[in-house]
């Protein structure tokens, strides 16, 4: 018997660093309220999640 993996949900997005904002790129399997929730969270996060990528992208650079 096969079992079929439920669907997961995912979406992408791009953050705008100037105007503070985050743009949707597109969801997948996601209802109105998944994708207010993700926006909440970004944005509760927004400093530290930039922070972190510069951080990232830093070590990239520079190994």
């Amino acid at each position: 018997m096969c079992m079929r993996a439920k669907p997961r949900r995912s979406g992408k997005y791009w953050l705008d660093r100037e105007g503070y904002d985050l743009e949707e790129v597109f969801v997948y399997q996601m209802n109105a309220r998944d994708t207010r929730e993700v926006r909440k969270i970004v944005f509760e996060h927004f400093d530290y999640i930039l922070r972190q990528w510069d951080e990232f992208e830093r070590r990239k650079k520079h190994g």
